[in-house]
């Protein structure tokens, strides 16, 4: 996942709209769109929510935090369990 399109993940965790994401990012809505659709599509989700979800499970948005935070890990693959 690109940085631009973390910045948009957290955004989106902290309850924005693609069009809110927009004018925080100074980008068009249509490529908040797109990369909501991009990350959608490699975490094999069908909509924002269930992306925000991955993203707490893969680590990406720390889970303790409010507002939500990026992490600085940018899989949307969970990171392996240790092993015992």
């Amino acid at each position: 996942m690109t940085l631009r399109q973390a910045e948009v993940l957290e955004l989106l965790a902290r309850g924005m709209t693609a069009q809110q994401a927009a004018e925080q990012l100074f980008i068009a809505e249509t490529t908040v769109v797109g990369h909501i659709r991009v990350m959608r599509d490699r975490a094999a989700v069908t909509n924002a929510p269930e992306l925000v979800a991955r993203a707490f499970v893969a680590g990406i948005l720390l889970p303790s935090s409010w507002p939500p935070r990026l992490s600085g890990r940018r899989c949307l693959q969970p990171e392996p369990s240790p092993s015992n």
